[in-house]
């Protein structure tokens, strides 16, 4: 970037790619056959979607409650796009990939996002979660452990600024 640009406006920039791209492309690395949904299309869920499309995943699945960030993630990649407001993305998942996906990524920080994110997973599935939220409520048991889920929360990407 020029000398001249003001960091106010860089800074947000900065955080949003790396959070959302280096997440998928640091941390979660899918492969060709690989499927990823991602819950929020704000800055880093867009991100997010970008480094979906450059790692090749199959399948990038998006949710949102807004129609033009979904337009915006059609643009940048995503292949199924969803607004949760209309549609119950469990259900959803349910009937285009029947055993889950093999990644979910929540930016929302909502609990009930992040709950959703681990129940749409296959088995050994993985949700990362990124957003800044509240509790969260899973059965050690049936949520996680009975089928080898797994639950991370990552920072910045898990990237070196």
């Amino acid at each position: 970037m020029p000398d001249d640009v003001d960091l106010t406006i860089l800074g947000p920039l900065g955080c949003g790619i790396q959070t959302g791209a280096g997440t998928v492309l640091n941390y979660m690395r899918p492969s060709k056959d690989d499927t990823i949904a991602i819950f929020g299309m704000g800055p880093v869920g867009l991100a997010a979607v970008l480094g979906a499309k450059v790692a090749g995943a199959k399948r990038i699945i998006v949710f949102d409650s807004k129609e033009s960030k979904l337009a915006f993630a059609k643009e940048f990649g995503a292949t199924d796009c969803y607004n949760s407001l209309q549609v119950n993305p469990e259900e959803v998942i349910k009937d285009i990939e029947p055993g889950g996906v093999d990644f979910s990524l929540d930016t929302t920080g909502v609990p009930a996002v992040a709950e959703t994110a681990v129940h749409i997973l296959r088995s050994a599935g993985e949700a990362v979660l990124v957003g800044i939220g509240g509790d969260l409520k899973l059965n050690m048991m049936t949520d996680l452990v009975a089928e080898s889920k797994k639950v991370t929360g990552l920072v910045e990407g898990n990237a070196i600024p």
